[in-house]
């Protein structure tokens, strides 16, 4: 796998490089991905997949008992209705038929910008239930990677990759313990930290409420108002006064600029990351032997395929 990643044969892997080779195993995988299951959905062999053909195969057992023999029926129900949310964003004509454009868009909403609203609803459901939000829905086997509100600090959306609202309205109901329709700071903290009794809150936390001021909650605006008068003996003063104010809650919008930031090259973002932790002699590149060295580090990343690469023959990559 090195040879193939290092390009000019330098006898280095440089940055370019290794996010070069990790954006093309994430466009392989995709279609992998792909692939596989579409020989096992499009029972007709029409070339198209209905909503019926999907749920039929993928619930059909069950469907016909509302799901009453299975012991978490909630859950599978809840299923159903992200699957079919998620089906009707991918089915662009909405004529109910997935191609295989609209059904790469259902499997991996990740890679569309058309699908943002299910991938950050779907993360907002995650996050309800306090699961990390950065697995991706089709990679249900990769890592998981700590959400950006946890005490790492660092989110990885594979939606990506880390998934949400149709208008991320799910996610603001799921965390809105007031009901008023947004997420203010006691809301955001308590949905990633519960103090036990009497304890203080770590510097995380802290850290995060000060977050939530300055980065998450965008809504800001000056509030002008006409200077007050003066007391007696002091100098008269005319003219207004400007105060930077903010809402203190995050809107729906908001939310889903928290959970899902644009314009997030992941696979830059983790080639700078292997290369950071395995470059013993911090020269900017990382030789073979540095990375035998940290074969875990990769073991565990997309450079091969959380592992899967390592069984590959070399022309399959």
């Amino acid at each position: 796998i090195v040879e193939r990643i290092d390009t000019d044969k330098d006898g280095f892997v440089s940055h370019a490089e290794l996010h070069h080779w990790i954006k093309h195993r994430q466009r392989s995988y995709i279609q992998e991905n792909v692939d596989k299951h579409w020989k096992d959905y499009d029972k007709n062999r029409d070339q198209q997949i209905a909503w019926e053909e999907y749920k039929n195969t993928t619930y059909g057992y069950y469907l016909g008992e509302e799901f009453e023999d299975v012991e978490d029926k909630d859950t599978y129900r809840s299923m159903l209705r992200r699957d079919q949310r998620r089906f009707r964003a991918a089915d662009r004509d909405g004529d109910g038929l997935a191609t295989r454009q609209e059904f790469t868009a259902f499997l991996h909403p990740e890679e569309f910008d058309h699908m943002t609203d299910v991938v950050v609803q779907e993360g907002g459901e995650l996050l309800a239930r306090g699961q990390p939000v950065s697995v991706p829905v089709s990679r249900p086997e990769a890592p998981l990677v700590p959400p950006q509100h946890g005490p790492v600090g660092v989110l990885v959306l594979h939606v990506l990759e880390l998934l949400a609202c149709r208008q991320s309205a799910e996610t603001v109901e799921d965390i809105d313990k007031d009901g008023d329709g947004k997420i203010n700071v006691d809301e955001y903290i308590g949905d990633m930290f519960t103090p036990e009794e009497g304890e203080s809150e770590p510097d995380w936390v802290q850290t995060e409420r000060k977050h939530f001021l300055e980065f998450r909650d965008t809504n800001k605006s000056w509030l002008r108002r006409e200077a007050p008068p003066t007391s007696a003996g002091s100098a008269p003063t005319h003219g207004w006064l400007l105060w930077f104010v903010q809402d203190g809650t995050l809107d729906a919008g908001e939310v889903a600029h928290w959970i899902l930031p644009g314009e997030v090259d992941h696979a830059d973002n983790e080639a700078k990351h292997l290369i950071h932790e395995t470059d013993s002699d911090k020269d900017g590149k990382i030789t073979k032997k540095e990375i035998l060295a940290n074969w875990n580090m990769f073991v565990g990343s997309q450079a091969t395929n959380y592992g899967e690469d390592l069984t590959r023959r070399h022309e399959e990559l």
